[in-house]
């Protein structure tokens, strides 16, 4: 072989390890750089686990939170319920002991006024060899203290004027009598005085009315 052969040969077989040397060398870089990409990755996703964990975390806090408001909430609106209840409840039971008591001594007040008027009509009733003058005297007052004592239980007399017009919301009419002088539907005579309860009438007064003749 020709030395100038052999030298092309050695110049082939550098140019050959040269050439496995860079795809060698590119080989590395490329593993190289892979292998950083992989590590950027990694802890790209281990920040971003631990970004999702504290999030997380955050989320359970909140809603635990939450979870004890409401709770708190709750018992406070049931220990307002049962209050309210156990109030409504005595409130109930009070009313209804009133109402017991407003029924049994409805007429306590009527009879307490009444008791002076007993006692002195008790009174007269003692008396011997009383005049006509002293019995009608001792009837007067003791009609007095009646009367004064139903008013002031808002037991009021219906006791109408002569002339006055008839009126059969607060008069019965007993009999009609026959007149020229009066006009039709007026009042003659009293004859019971009626009573009233504030604007409730116990009894219309009783009365006679004119008629005027045809």
């Amino acid at each position: 072989m020709k030395d100038s052969d052999k030298n092309d040969n050695k110049i082939f077989d550098i140019d050959e390890q040269i050439e496995d040397f860079d795809e060698s060398k590119d080989k590395n870089l490329n593993d190289n750089k892979q292998s950083e990409s992989i590590d950027e990755i990694d802890e790209s996703t281990a920040v971003q686990d631990e970004v999702d964990n504290q999030d997380k975390g955050h989320d359970v806090k909140d809603l635990l939170s939450k979870i004890a408001t409401l709770e708190k909430q709750s018992k406070e609106n049931y220990d307002l319920a049962i209050r309210t209840a156990s109030e409504l409840e005595n409130n109930r039971k009070r009313s209804n002991n009133e109402l017991i008591k407003a029924r049994k001594f409805s007429i306590e007040n009527i009879v307490k006024a009444l008791v002076p008027c007993l006692d002195s009509l008790e009174q007269a009733s003692n008396v011997k060899d009383a005049t006509a003058e002293q019995m009608q005297e001792g009837i007067d007052l003791t009609l007095k203290l009646m009367i004064d004592s139903l008013a002031k239980n808002k037991v009021n007399r219906i006791n109408p004027n002569k002339s006055e017009k008839f009126n059969p919301l607060l008069h019965e009419a007993m009999s009609l009598l026959p007149s020229d002088e009066l006009e039709d539907d007026t009042i003659v005579e009293v004859f019971q005085i009626g009573y009233s309860i504030e604007d409730r009438i116990i009894r219309p007064a009783r009365v006679v009315v004119a008629k005027k003749n045809n």
